[in-house]
């Protein structure tokens, strides 16, 4: 049996170039659902979630396995590149299963995923996100 947990998280970022916004979540889980819309307006945008920082475009990163392994940003991607029509991209039966890569202390995952997200433009937009993770019960 999988539990659900859902959350909405809010964030203001710059059009036309790469952001990145910390979503909270478990370490581990598949990601069913996931809205991404831009809060009074209807830009298009670009977005992908990643299983660690620096392959999202974050500087600070504790993992460095990305670095150590030379691997590819492709090699932390969550979902594939997703497109925001008229503002807004909507899934809701994602199977796009995780474990995060990232380390919030030695031997301690961080809980979160990072989505880069590119809106079309200028100036500041700002967006709501809301994703549901199955996560697996321990009973």
């Amino acid at each position: 049996m999988r539990v659900p947990y859902q959350k909405t998280v809010t964030a203001t970022v710059t059009a036309g170039i790469d952001n990145v916004v910390e979503l909270p979540m478990p370490t581990h889980g598949v990601l069913q659902r996931l809205v991404i819309a831009q809060v009074g307006g209807a830009a298009a945008f670009t977005a992908r979630l990643f299983n660690a920082e620096r392959p999202a475009g974050a500087a600070d990163d504790l993992s460095d396995v990305d670095e150590e392994n030379a691997l590819p940003v492709e090699a932390f991607a969550v979902t594939p590149s997703l497109a925001g029509v008229s503002g807004k991209y909507e899934q809701y039966d994602g199977k796009w299963g995780y474990v995060s890569n990232e380390y919030a202390a030695p031997g301690r995952l961080q809980s979160s995923l990072w989505l880069k997200i590119t809106p079309a433009g200028s100036g500041e937009v700002a967006y709501a996100i809301s994703y549901t993770v199955l996560v697996p019960s321990l009973t």
